[in-house]
């Protein structure tokens, strides 16, 4: 039962777990989607962890996307993982800088 009175159906009400468990979810997850959808990431632990990501280099979008057409520069980016703590998750402080290296 809610502070308003209304009474939720864990079964087939979308504010629970889709499991059924009976505590309302945090956060909401599905497959993203336009520009959102346009990256991919990979996180390995191996004593520390190691985060890949991986997206075109021009996408198109230029009103939301930094366009990664000089292979040359430096790029600072922001850098935060959600890791389900709800209250500590990992940040970077400071920008992370992005250069490329020609392998």
């Amino acid at each position: 039962t809610l502070s308003n009175g209304a009474v939720i159906d864990p079964v087939a009400d979308s504010g629970y777990h889709r499991d059924g468990s009976k505590m309302p979810p945090s956060i909401y997850t599905r497959p993203p989607s336009g520009d959102r959808a346009d990256i991919d990431a990979v996180g390995v632990f191996s004593g520390g962890w190691t985060l890949e990501f991986k997206r075109a280099l021009t996408t198109g979008s230029s009103g939301l996307d930094v366009q990664f057409n000089d292979l040359g520069a430096m790029y600072p980016m922001g850098v935060a993982v959600f890791d389900n703590s709800q209250i500590a998750h990992a940040v970077a402080n400071l920008p992370v800088m992005l250069a490329f290296e020609r392998q």
